[in-house]
């Protein structure tokens, strides 16, 4: 595996592993930061791909897109500047959708059940 490799490879691996520990230790600041991240990288996802694909792309996303994703697998039709976003970057997009729902809806739980509860960190055990 190479250095770029790997630094993607972790880059994916340490939220996702602070995701679990948060959810597992009830640390509810820390499942607020993972949530925080994931919908930062939806967001990026929506501007790179989705806004392009509604409102038309620009010629240097033209370029891109054609030379690194014109081979991809398509799911949706591109139609003159409207650039479908390709098959691995529609599936990005809805599971980092289906994360941050699960995740803010857990963290919405802690939280509520530890205000029931009296507050505390005690509270959430």
């Amino acid at each position: 595996m190479e250095g770029g490799d790997l630094a993607y490879v972790v880059a994916f691996l340490v939220p996702v592993a602070a995701n679990l520990v948060a959810l597992a230790r009830s640390w509810a600041w820390l499942i607020g930061i993972t949530v925080a991240g994931y919908t930062g990288w939806l967001v990026l996802q929506v501007v790179s791909w989705w806004i392009p694909y509604a409102f038309g792309a620009s010629d240097s996303w033209m370029a891109t897109y054609h030379r690194v994703f014109s081979q991809s697998t398509q799911l949706l039709p591109s139609v003159g500047r409207h650039l479908a976003p390709d098959g691995l970057h529609i599936v990005l997009t809805a599971l980092l959708a289906a994360v941050i729902v699960t995740t803010a809806t857990g963290l919405a739980r802690l939280v509520l059940r530890r205000r029931t509860l009296g507050g505390g960190a005690r509270a959430a055990r």
